[in-house]
């Protein structure tokens, strides 16, 4: 899991503060604090931003890869759309926990 602290000198309590991020709950998986990152980011950090980009573009190829979202990547905007895999909880189990947070995220979004 990604943490600001290990590589920048920014806590999560300096990221909150300053509003870079925002509490947002907890994970069902574990119950550790979930934070909504904020456009402000880029003013605390750029390059913690980069890099959040750089971990939610893995995240999501490795989704593709594994047969859990779908995605045009030809588009310029590429939509990201759950797959029949997603569905699947024996298969969801054998996700990381990173990746399975993701796809949490994507059902939650895609129902409204």
């Amino acid at each position: 899991m990604f943490n600001p602290e290990s590589k920048y000198s920014l806590s999560i309590e300096n990221l909150r503060h300053t509003g870079a991020i925002e509490f947002a709950g907890f994970s069902d998986e574990n119950n550790e604090p979930l934070y909504i990152i904020t456009p402000k980011i880029n003013e605390i950090s750029p390059e913690l931003n980069l890099e959040l980009k750089q971990q939610f573009q893995q995240l999501i190829l490795s989704l593709w890869e594994k047969g859990f979202i779908n995605v045009d990547w030809l588009e310029d905007d590429p939509i990201v759309q759950l797959a029949e895999a997603s569905m699947d909880d024996e298969k969801l189990r054998s996700l990381p926990s990173l990746e399975k947070l993701l796809i949490s995220d994507l059902k939650r979004l895609t129902k409204n």
